[in-house]
């Protein structure tokens, strides 16, 4: 059961089904067990905004073209994800990105 207890912070991700569907426990959040259906990804450095998500949407996006099932899909196998690397930048240039995705969700949505 220890690899499925989360804590305060930690991200999981959905891994079946909705797939690459993301949410971040709240810093008060007490500890908990997940579905086996979910991953945990905790953070082990801070400075790291929204930006980790929006990396990680993506990279969980492309991974879904190689998920298998028909009813409900599943995620690629962990052996597919535990190599990736996901460069983060520092803090103030995570958030001169978002800017500028905001900036661009706001031209699209007008």
């Amino acid at each position: 059961m220890k690899s499925f207890e989360v804590e305060p912070n930690d991200i999981i991700v959905s891994c079946a089904g909705t797939i690459g569907e993301i949410y971040q426990l709240p810093a008060n959040a007490p500890k908990g067990i997940i579905n086996q259906a979910l991953m945990k990804i905790t953070l082990f450095m801070s400075g790291i905004s929204n930006y980790f998500q929006i990396v990680l949407y993506d990279a969980l996006s492309r991974l879904s073209e190689k998920s298998k099932g028909t009813a409900i899909k599943n995620i690629a196998p962990f052996e597919m994800l535990k190599p990736a690397i996901v460069l983060i930048p520092p803090l103030d240039e995570q958030s001169k990105i978002l800017r500028k995705l905001e900036l661009i969700n706001s031209l699209i949505l007008n």
